[in-house]
């Protein structure tokens, strides 16, 4: 620029036969927007990749997965590469196509925004993952819908869940025991 400063440009070229010589012709375009928004974008994959939870985009048509963060292969044990050639139906053995197309039916048609679910991933080896989803419908103008879907491994809340539920029943069958030797002992005092 006259200030000095300087801009990214898209630089095209075409050279020109002219009677007195060779000329180029040459066309220079400001795409600094472009370059932000690839930045942009960029930083956003970047943060995708480092959260621990997966997040996986797929097409409301096919259900076929076209992006998978790191925190998804790090969760369900495939290679990127194979799990773009995988639908959320093959991970989660709780939906089939029907169920999960019924989930996706009251975002598609602006009844709900995002929906929150509880159900199971299953891993690579075959072992269930209990995760919680967050699956959103996304229609951005000019381009073609798609469903994000973040799901969180719950499994050490499950653990201390079934803990808990299990401490309680002992204390339960405690207080039960206390209570019929209390009664036991009432009733044998005066023999």
């Amino acid at each position: 620029r006259k200030d000095g400063s300087t801009f990214p440009v898209d630089l095209t070229q075409s050279p020109l036969s002219a009677a007195e010589g060779h000329q180029v012709a040459t066309a220079i375009r400001d795409i600094s927007k472009r370059v932000a928004t690839e930045q942009q974008m960029r930083l956003a994959l970047a943060t995708l990749d480092a959260t621990e939870d997966a997040a996986m985009i797929f097409e409301p048509e096919t259900l076929q997965f076209f992006y998978v963060n790191d925190g998804a292969v790090r969760q369900l044990g495939y290679r990127q590469a194979e799990l773009l050639t995988l639908k959320p139906t093959d991970i989660m053995p709780e939906y089939n196509e029907q169920r999960l197309r019924e989930s996706m039916a009251a975002l598609i048609s602006g009844g709900h925004k995002s929906r929150r679910l509880t159900t199971i991933h299953r891993h690579k080896d075959g072992h269930d993952i209990p995760v919680e989803i967050h699956l959103q419908y996304i229609a951005p103008a000019d381009e073609r819908p798609r469903f994000i879907t973040l799901a969180r491994d719950i499994s050490e809340r499950v653990r201390m869940e079934r803990n808990a539920n299990r401490s309680q029943r002992m204390e339960s069958i405690g207080t039960l025991a206390g209570g019929v030797a209390h009664d036991l002992n009432n009733a044998l005092a005066p023999i």
